[in-house]
């Protein structure tokens, strides 16, 4: 079954990438066993991030509206696993492709809370939805979850995700963000 495999689904919503630090995790042979099966792939509808998600890790890419599309609810298996940060159609599509045995890890929900799909992924092929809960995980886990990525992420590529900017720069962030113009990360500095 492993053979068939393609990619990795990680993606974004109209424009505004949120697989950034998805890629660079999944990319990484320490902090994820998927990567030993398929180099991960970014699903994003901006062609002009592909050599930025490429920088770190993503080897191939599905244009998110492709994911979007209401298809059938068992589909030709393509992930091993992956990370979702969009929901709706989109965390439905990746279940849907997600080969006997694999996983979906749902962080967020930028597109849609609805999962307007079927249980056939989860009954047919012992497919997994993996909810992420940062609010309420022990501290314990959060102090080995932050102790893993110290010790395992790229710093040179953690670096190119994100930007500084002064706080009398968020009118200006707050449209970019909204047009979709911004990749990655935006770190206000309320000092400047």
């Amino acid at each position: 079954m492993a053979e068939n495999l393609k990619a990795y689904v990680i993606e974004d919503l109209d424009g505004k990438p949120k697989g950034s630090f998805t890629t660079l995790t999944l990319a990484d042979p320490t902090m994820c066993w998927w990567r030993s099966l398929t180099p991960p792939s970014a699903s994003t509808g901006r062609p002009e991030t592909h050599d930025y998600l490429r920088g770190l890790g993503a080897t191939g890419f599905i244009d998110r509206a492709v994911l979007l599309e209401k298809d059938a609810p068992l589909q030709k298996e393509r992930w091993a696993g992956g990370i979702d940060s969009v929901g709706g159609q989109t965390l439905v599509s990746a279940l849907s492709q997600t080969m006997w045995g694999g996983a979906i890890a749902a962080c967020g929900l930028a597109g849609s809370s609805d999962l307007p799909g079927t249980v056939l992924p989860h009954i047919l092929r012992s497919v997994a939805l993996l909810g992420v809960d940062s609010v309420m995980a022990p501290q314990h886990l959060r102090a080995a979850a932050w102790k893993r990525l110290a010790r395992d992420l790229d710093r040179t590529a953690l670096k190119a995700m994100y930007e500084v900017q002064p706080f009398d720069a968020l009118p200006d962030l707050a449209t970019r963000i909204l047009a979709g113009q911004i990749r990655g990360r935006v770190v206000v500095d309320v000092t400047r």
